[in-house]
């Protein structure tokens, strides 16, 4: 499918969580809304504190009210529900496309098909057998399994990871060869950088932000900068862990936000030198993922650390923009952020080299390409 379509025409975009707490819907949004398609957003209100029906922005957002935490096993008892939901949602909107988000949701788009007559674009955020990595034999192979036996079924297959090759090797050799197959990364809809702060280094202060835990190197962290001079960190967003969230606030060159909106979050990241993006290589889906804030860095002229062997370190290598270090290693982290106290212009070179790199390949008109072609 390719230019413009019939203002009639409808789409779906369909997410299994708040639509607004990712990127991805608004930039689908405005590119299905180019195209001339009338859009529905259709997601699931986790916490039921938003409306069931709202009207934004030209666009309507339906909600499924159901009060669950993410990711529990609650949360995967209630799919079948989730599912009756959605489907229904399909028989009464009678859209020409649904874009879904995950498996979640594209299990009811393929299932509905047949009485809707829909196209479907898979959008794979999250590979759920990778993101459930080191979870009990054989769960994290139920996921996978489910992923290659539905995907084949889709009209469309749009990848976020960075590293392509490895993410349709989970999805299989007959999903690949069937289904037409983009790379959208998770870059910024909007330049937010282009004032950004120059790194000063005085002190160095690493922001750590997103999802704070273990698995993303919050001890790792902590052991490094614990007794570091010259070195403060900002942690922002939600410690559920207590014994960590009280480690965190022992220390005196620990900033603590919790959790804050984007927009703030964008600003904190702003203030800082460096970003953390040291994720535990035992979670495979680090391995190729293409994370929000490695893009958000790059646009504000901002180096990051970051795990080796994995996407990031990949373009941290070929663009000269961050350093990356084994997961774990406190002395070699330890031994990065002294240099840098004492060579601030070390961060000054890598976070110009990274905002180079963000306006020559990482912009939203670039990647925005690839999902126009798409449909």
């Amino acid at each position: 499918m390719t230019g413009t379509v019939p203002a009639k025409q409808s789409a779906a975009v369909v997410r299994g969580g708040a639509w607004d707490s990712t990127q991805a819907v608004p930039r689908t949004i405005e590119v299905l809304q180019k195209l001339g398609y009338s859009v529905t957003v259709l997601c699931w209100d986790m916490l039921g504190e938003r409306p069931a029906v709202e009207s934004k922005d030209n666009f309507k957002i339906i909600r499924y009210q159901r009060r669950v935490g993410k990711a529990g096993v609650k949360y995967f008892c209630l799919w079948p529900l989730w599912w009756i939901w959605l489907i229904r949602q399909f028989i009464i909107g009678k859209y020409d496309i649904v874009h879904v988000m995950n498996l979640d949701t594209v299990i009811p788009a393929i299932l509905s098909r047949p009485i809707c007559g829909h196209k479907i674009v898979y959008d794979i955020r999250d590979p759920w057998g990778l993101c459930l990595t080191g979870q009990p034999f054989p769960i994290p192979q139920i996921f996978s399994a489910l992923d290659r036996i539905f995907t084949p079924f889709v009209d469309g297959l749009l990848l976020s990871q960075g590293d392509v090759r490895a993410c349709a090797l989970y999805f299989g050799r007959r999903a690949c060869q069937r289904v037409p197959v983009v790379q959208v990364l998770n870059v910024p809809q909007r330049d937010l950088g282009k004032n950004y702060r120059v790194p000063e280094g005085n002190p160095v202060r690493i922001n750590y932000s997103g999802h704070i835990s273990i698995n993303r190197a919050a001890l790792f962290l902590v052991e490094a900068i614990r007794g570091c001079k010259g070195v403060e960190m900002d942690v922002v967003g939600y410690v559920r862990d207590k014994q960590l969230k009280e480690t965190l606030q022992s220390l005196d060159n620990v900033n603590l936000y919790g959790r804050v909106p984007h927009a703030d979050a964008i600003k904190l990241m702003d203030k800082a030198d460096l970003i953390s993006l040291l994720y535990n290589p035992c979670m495979k889906v680090a391995l190729i993922s293409s994370a929000n804030k490695m893009f958000e860095a790059m646009m504000l002229g901002k180096p990051y650390i970051c795990t080796e062997g994995t996407y990031p370190a990949q373009v941290a290598r070929q663009f000269n923009l961050g350093w990356a270090l084994p997961y774990g290693d406190v002395s070699a982290l330890r031994s990065l952020l002294n240099k840098l106290v004492k060579n601030p212009e070390l961060l000054v070179s890598a976070g110009r080299n990274g905002r180079a790199a963000y306006e020559k390949y990482f912009r939203w008109e670039n990647q925005k390409a690839n999902l126009i072609a798409l449909y």
